[in-house]
């Protein structure tokens, strides 16, 4: 069983540091009590830590050999951060703060290599977009992606431009946008069918006063020309889990725009007798 969170092959991913690094492995934190989710950019590793006394999660940072906490304040969950740089190539990431988090799996199946479903952003309240900039800065909050009746998560930041997930209040199924940093625009960008779309192959949704119809998405990475994404739908219809129908998008981009259709690049759904089972 992984009981040490191993940083591994991805010192070509790490900026200034790759090129004086001798070993392959770094241990950066002990399982349980990390995430299993890294997020990195030149030199700069960040993660989420588990306090056991208090049960809060902590903003971690790895650099140049040391760990030392972000001034990011404590939530009950892992956080949704993402590295990258800003629009003057400096190292930064970005996150949301809520005022209602999503629920948070137990510990058990927080760790659990068998464990794949993302936090259902629907269920968070008052959620918005953050950044702190590398190493020692405080956090700011995005103003200009800032919407007071909406909830914004899962961001990713390239160049300055940040992408995030938002939900509208009311609504159960999330909307994918970009920032653009230079014109300060939102611009709308593809995102997945809904949980019930319209000449759709998979079952109909029906009727259920236990789960509501809903999508959104789990993680992203941003890039220059492309912006990947998880994209999670939770339909109930009858013998189907949550979380039945996981995407993995891309939306081609070109000068901060979305220039080509969605592209899936991969779905699953596995069920069992005993239940049923997510692959991504």
């Amino acid at each position: 069983m992984l009981r040490v969170l191993f940083i591994t092959a991805l010192l070509s991913l790490l900026g200034n540091f790759a090129s004086r690094a001798a070993a392959a492995n770094v241990s950066l934190a002990d399982l349980p009590n990390a995430a299993q989710k890294l997020t990195a950019y030149d030199g700069y590793v960040v993660f989420s830590q588990d306090e056991p006394s208090t049960r809060a999660w902590h903003l971690m940072v790895w650099h140049d050999g040391s760990i030392r906490r972000l001034p990011a304040p404590a939530r009950n969950m892992p956080f949704d951060a993402s590295a990258g740089a800003t629009a003057h190539g400096a190292p930064a990431i970005v996150y949301s703060q809520c005022a209602l988090d999503p629920p948070l799996p137990t510990t058990s199946e927080l760790q659990s290599s068998e464990y794949l479903r993302e936090p259902d952003w629907t269920k968070a309240r008052g959620c918005h977009i953050y950044e702190l900039a590398l190493p020692s800065g405080t956090p700011k909050l995005v103003k200009g992606i800032y919407a007071a009746h909406a909830s914004d998560s899962t961001p990713a930041i390239s160049n300055g431009n940040i992408a995030f997930a938002r939900l509208n209040a009311g609504s159960h199924v999330a909307k994918v946008y970009l920032w653009q940093h230079a014109s300060r625009r939102l611009i709308r960008l593809g995102a997945g069918p809904g949980p019930c779309p319209q000449g759709a192959s998979k079952p109909p949704c029906q009727p259920s006063s236990h789960v509501t119809p809903s999508a959104w998405v789990g993680g992203m990475s941003l890039g220059k020309h492309a912006l990947a994404y998880e994209w999670m739908v939770e339909t109930n219809g009858a013998g189907f889990g949550e979380g039945a129908y996981p995407e993995i998008r891309v939306d081609p981009l070109y000068a901060a725009r979305q220039s080509a259709p969605s592209v899936v690049l991969e779905e699953s759904f596995a069920s069992g007798t005993c239940g049923y089972a997510e692959g991504r």
